[in-house]
């Protein structure tokens, strides 16, 4: 989620709220859907701080080319191709979570992306698998 954008500081009022309410479905992830949902929030009482006028204006964060994109990504349980990183998904979640930890601005979802995470993760002291064969993606999305 762009916590920034939303007006939060962190997921546990969306938490909240997705218990009593219905969230809405993200299909454009655009400002439209962004302030719609701020409405909700608003509505329902949840008090929100105003958007940081630097977050794009979407309701959940890009992962492209921002580092912070790709930690928040992980910590929000997104797909990540987990053979390809080479290492067990609590442990991603375990490096994520410490925010001195390096993350990759992730450009083609490739290889080479793949490649740069697994060498942060071996610099953090992570024991990683063998890459597999062919094409392979950080961020796990279809092709």
């Amino acid at each position: 989620l762009n916590l920034p954008a939303i007006g939060l500081k962190s997921r546990e009022p969306i938490e909240h709220y997705a218990k009593f309410y219905e969230v809405p479905m993200i299909i454009k992830n655009d400002e439209e859907e962004l302030m719609t949902l701020r409405r909700l929030l608003t509505e329902a009482g949840i008090e929100l701080a105003d958007p940081d006028p630097k977050a794009a204006k979407t309701v959940i964060r890009s992962t492209r080319g921002d580092p912070e994109g790709l930690r928040a990504h992980v910590l929000n349980g997104g797909a990540i191709m987990m053979e390809a990183v080479g290492i067990a998904r609590e442990d991603l979640d375990e490096y994520a979570a410490d925010p001195n930890n390096p993350m990759v601005a992730v450009t083609d979802n490739g290889k080479d992306d793949v490649l740069m995470m697994r060498g942060l993760l071996e610099q953090g002291g992570y024991l990683l698998t063998d890459m597999p064969e062919g094409p392979v993606r950080l961020v796990d999305v279809p092709p």
